[in-house]
């Protein structure tokens, strides 16, 4: 799996799940596409400058109002009645570009399991970026362009504890992104060769493939399709998203690197 040559070899790691991860890596990636991912690299995309990562609901609350900025939130799927959006990228979209319009430049997001994987990855290392589909080629390029010579792509999956075809298929999209980015030696996993050719192959269908899955299932019943529709759109963005602190060993803020 070689790709145009570069100086530096890089072994590459897919995993599943914060008990999953590799503790050693140059560098960690978030890989949870619907919906938190996404959501992320959205928010940073419309122009929020701050995203703070939150797995408590009641904490997250309390942020967002002490910081007076808005809350993009689920439980289970659902929005809470007390978030300002959900954690969609498409609400982010319709909602968030009014308050970035007003001056309101961050964004706290609560999740059940990309807010989670992000912190314990981020107590590890402030090396750890946020991947999904939407933004795979990009990220691969910062990866290399940084020089990272191991790096772990860890799956968030279904509620944080089943497979989630989705989340094997972005952490596909990066590997191939990887080897694209003009890499002569790319060690790679079992499971990341078998990701890697899961997204080659469905890479043309990948909207009918998030809609069968149990996550595209949630989102579809609560009424977000759209969300599926942005998810689908392969490296459509350039935004790059990367934890850069911790506050209270909680709450993560992501930012462009």
């Amino acid at each position: 799996m070689n790709g145009m040559p570069n100086d530096h070899k890089i072994k590459v790691l897919v995993s599943w799940f914060k008990d999953g991860m590799i503790t050693n890596a140059d560098a960690y990636v978030v890989v949870d596409v619907l919906r938190f991912s996404t959501t992320v690299i959205t928010a940073l995309d419309i122009g929020f400058k701050k995203v703070y990562a939150v797995s408590e609901l009641d904490r997250a609350i309390a942020l967002a109002r002490s910081k007076k900025v808005p809350l993009a939130a689920e439980v289970e799927g659902v929005k809470p009645i007390t978030a300002d959006m959900d954690n969609s990228p498409t609400e982010v979209l319709e909602l968030g570009k009014t308050y970035v319009s007003n001056g309101v430049n961050e964004l706290v997001i609560r999740s059940t399991a990309g807010a989670l994987l992000t912190t314990a990855l981020a107590r590890m290392s402030m090396n750890t970026y946020i991947g999904s589909t939407i933004n795979a080629s990009a990220l691969a390029t910062e990866l290399v362009k940084r020089g990272y010579t191991a790096i772990s792509i860890v799956c968030a999956g279904y509620k944080a504890k089943e497979f989630a075809i989705e989340d094997f298929i972005g952490a596909g999209a990066i590997v191939h992104g990887l080897i694209g980015a003009g890499n002569d030696n790319v060690d790679v996993n079992e499971e990341g060769i078998a990701a890697y050719y899961l997204y080659k192959s469905l890479s043309n269908t990948l909207r009918e493939v998030l809609i069968r899955s149990k996550s595209g299932s949630v989102v579809l019943s609560t009424g977000h399709e759209k969300d599926i529709d942005i998810a689908s759109k392969v490296n459509s963005t350039n935004t790059v998203a990367k934890t850069t602190d911790m506050i209270d060993n909680k709450i993560i803020v992501i930012e462009r690197p």
